[in-house]
């Protein structure tokens, strides 16, 4: 074997503070204490002017773009699709050919799905290919395909837990390659030992809602013992949702939010228990470095590969996923009883042997000797690409001009609250990088209806334009030295002449308009359940005979809904004010969730993850007997009081406490859509179909996702049965406080 081989890492954002990011420094860190290998890490992007992990890593680290003022518009890789690694551009795929070809590195290890995908395109034919997955791939959702489709093309692939491998084997079946699992090591240095008597609980991670930090604290709140802390350290979308959990529940002399650290060796020395609620884990550094510290940690039972470094009833308690009372028993058990702490902390610092960096690096380079020594060329050169794959000739909606206006206008019941309620989380974030949401609120709807003069309620106020929201709006959007986010489903309501004149009033700069849509099957019902939020009393029979047998009947119940949902007219009506290279639409998708929010962070050139859904539970559906009892009482409310009345304290007190604070019970049915209706709803759809993509705007996702294919059953109603008295009481509950605080 020649004296230096040469390994090359890939990440697309070595500065970033992640699992990943720190994982990979300590390993090429150790092979190159270790091996005579020359090792070398490729970033993308940089961020900034240091890795977070800079104390991790000890090799070179050369980067492909420099983003340090903003990421750079650009068209959309060939080889990437953007569902799953929206980043990767055909710049990025240019720059990384020719570094590889410069450079021909013996391998090229691969540390996401996306950049497997990439490699496989790009890298050298001399250079073998090494894919490291270091998260739970079988959640990944769409972001696993490069593993389905290039998976079979790479010469090893590596994961953290025997689970992931059992994947690997699975997915590809017989055209499976080598197939290694390696778990993450800890760093080679000193950390101090915990005596486990500082009544201090730990918890860490990006505060995302998937990590689970809202969960932590409950389950903290609910066990909490005298003189016990709790201290989260993170940073994220999540941080002021999470500071208004802590007042919420009365904690603020007990559980403090801090700031990232790289090295949490110390925090945890000061730690008793480490605490984690996370929805799945790939392999968790905070559960190792526990360990490390010979703490023991409390867990929900998270999918993945926490069971690989905790052993529960050992050096840990796991309990079942979601099961808080059993998170908050466990916590306390460890509390109260110092022994039992005692007695796990010292089997955690045991257990933290085999995660020895000696031990993971000896695994490494034996695994990447035999790759060297087998004298066989690279997998993917005997191999042709699945026919799903090639090049993707697709166009790009490029960035917004910086100082331009981003006009979101999905239709009810799109995603609308999902991505209002991100941008709300990220108000001080946005700001960093010079984009203005503006308002207080959610989303500036009364400001749009005030400019639209659309009629609100069953009394039909219209509001006047004197001194009104929507000159506020105008003032703050036309002020502001940066770009600019309005989102609001009432411009759904605009003509063409008031859409022309909304863009102009709004900023006199270039417009971007994007219009989010899901099938009209999915949405039928919830725009229904919203008109009853409202006020509106008409039966779900009486609303799908209207809107899909009957739609332009002068007696309609509710003219509104296709004028808000004709999503080819809406469409269509955009493209002619601000011309088809300005709009785009996104088709929601079920199986990618990020979907929505990727779109808006490449729009704006966002760092990845700066938006997340923190909506949580306030945006769900009603039961059929919570929505039957509400549309019972709008019929005698609305002969007690105006509309402006009811939407304070019924809408914004009752129904928002009921969705807020009332789990439906098990055998509360959801509202479904008959068989007749999903079928007419996909004809109207298909039609739509075809002229939106007439229409010459943008798609993003799938058109065709909008008229489903899987078969239509029929859904039958069950008898609601006897009056559940917890509904009624949650709503009057709901107007009660929102009363009391029109009163102070």
């Amino acid at each position: 074997m020649n004296a230096r081989r040469s390994i090359l890492f890939v990440l697309t954002t070595p500065d970033y503070a992640g699992g990943t990011e720190r994982s990979t420094f300590l390993v090429a860190s150790l092979l190159a204490q270790l091996s005579n290998f020359d090792i070398g890490i490729l970033g993308i992007y940089q961020h900034n002017d240091a890795p977070f992990f800079a104390d991790d890593v000890s090799v070179n680290i050369d980067y492909l773009i420099d983003a340090r003022s903003g990421m750079p518009p650009g068209e959309l890789s060939r080889f990437v699709d953007r569902a799953w690694e929206p980043v990767l551009t055909a710049k990025v795929d240019m720059l990384i050919a020719e570094y590889l070809a410069d450079r021909t590195p013996d391998i090229i290890i691969a540390t996401t799905p996306a950049l497997l995908a990439l490699v496989i395109h790009t890298a050298p034919a001399r250079s073998k290919i090494l894919a490291a997955e270091h998260r739970y791939t079988r959640q990944r959702g769409r972001s696993a395909e490069p593993l389905r489709l290039y998976g079979a093309l790479a010469d090893v692939l590596v994961s953290l837990i025997e689970d992931g491998a059992q994947w690997f084997q699975e997915i590809l079946a017989s055209d499976c390659p080598q197939v290694a699992v390696i778990p993450n090591p800890l760093p080679d240095d000193f950390a101090p030992r915990s005596s486990l008597q500082n009544p201090m609980v730990l918890a860490a991670g990006r505060m995302v809602l998937s990590k689970g930090f809202h969960k932590v604290i409950s389950t903290f709140a609910e066990a909490r013992q005298p003189g016990w802390r709790l201290r989260i350290f993170g940073d994220g979308p999540q941080m002021k949702t999470l500071g208004q959990l802590i007042v919420k529940l009365n904690l603020q002399n007990d559980v403090d939010l801090v700031k990232p650290i790289p090295d949490l060796s110390l925090e945890l020395s000061k730690a008793s228990i480490v605490l984690m609620a996370s929805d799945a884990e790939g392999q968790p550094l905070v559960a190792m470095e526990a360990l490390r510290a010979g703490v023991p940690v409390v867990s929900y039972d998270s999918p993945g590969g926490l069971r690989s470094v905790i052993t529960d009833g050992e050096d840990g308690l796991i309990v079942p996923m979601d099961d808080q009372v059993a998170l908050a028993r466990s916590l306390s058990q460890l509390m109260l009883d110092f022994d039992f702490r005692q007695q796990m902390g010292q089997k955690a610092w045991r257990n933290r042997l085999k995660f020895e960096p000696a031990l993971v690096a000896k695994k490494w380079m034996a695994l990447i000797d035999s790759l060297l020594s087998d004298p066989s060329p690279p997998r993917r050169l005997s191999r042709t690409l699945p026919a799903e794959v090639g090049q993707r000739k697709m166009k790009h909606f490029a960035a917004i001009e910086a100082g331009g206006l981003l006009l979101h206008l999905g239709p009810h019941k799109t995603g609308t609250t999902a991505i209002q309620s991100a941008f709300v989380s990220s108000r001080e974030t946005l700001h960093d990088f010079a984009i203005l949401y503006p308002g207080t609120t959610a989303a500036p709807h009364g400001a749009v209806m005030e400019r639209l003069g659309t009629a609100q309620g069953w009394d039909d106020s219209i509001p006047t334009r004197e001194g009104t929201k929507w000159d506020r709006l105008c003032e703050l959007t036309n002020s502001y030295n940066g770009t600019v986010v309005v989102s609001s489903e009432a411009l759904c309501h605009a003509d063409k002449e008031q859409a022309a004149s909304i863009c102009r009033e709004l900023r006199d700069a270039p417009v971007r308009v994007v219009i989010t849509l899901r099938p009209l099957e999915q949405i039928i019902p919830s725009s229904w359940q919203e008109y009853i939020k409202s006020g509106w009393t008409t039966t779900y029979e009486e609303f799908l005979d209207a809107i899909l047998n009957d739609p332009t009947s002068a007696t309609n119940p509710t003219p509104t809904f296709w004028k808000r949902q004709d999503h080819a007219q809406l469409v269509e009506r955009w493209v002619e004010v601000v011309g088809p290279e300005r709009v785009a639409v996104v088709v929601g998708s079920t199986s990618n969730r990020r979907l929505l929010f990727d779109f808006f962070e490449d729009m704006l050139s966002l760092t990845r993850g700066t938006l997340q859904n923190d909506q949580g539970s306030d945006n769900r559906s009603l039961s059929i007997p919570e929505v039957d009892l509400l549309r019972r009482l709008n019929i005698s409310l609305r002969d007690t009081m105006t509309f402006e009345e009811y939407n304070f304290l019924w809408r914004q007190g009752g129904i928002l406490h009921l969705v807020e604070n009332r789990r439906p019970a098990p055998d509360e049915q959801s509202l479904g859509i008959p068989a007749w209706a999903k079928s007419r709803a996909r004809e109207i759809g298909g039609a739509f179909v075809t002229r939106i993509a007439e229409s010459g705007a943008f798609i993003f996702g799938e058109l065709e996702d909008l008229v489903p294919s899987t078969p239509i059953v029929e859904w039958e109603q069950t008898i609601i049965g006897a009056e559940r008295e917890d509904i009624m009481a949650t709503l009057l509950a709901g107007v009660a406080e929102q009363e009391r605080q029109r009163k102070r």
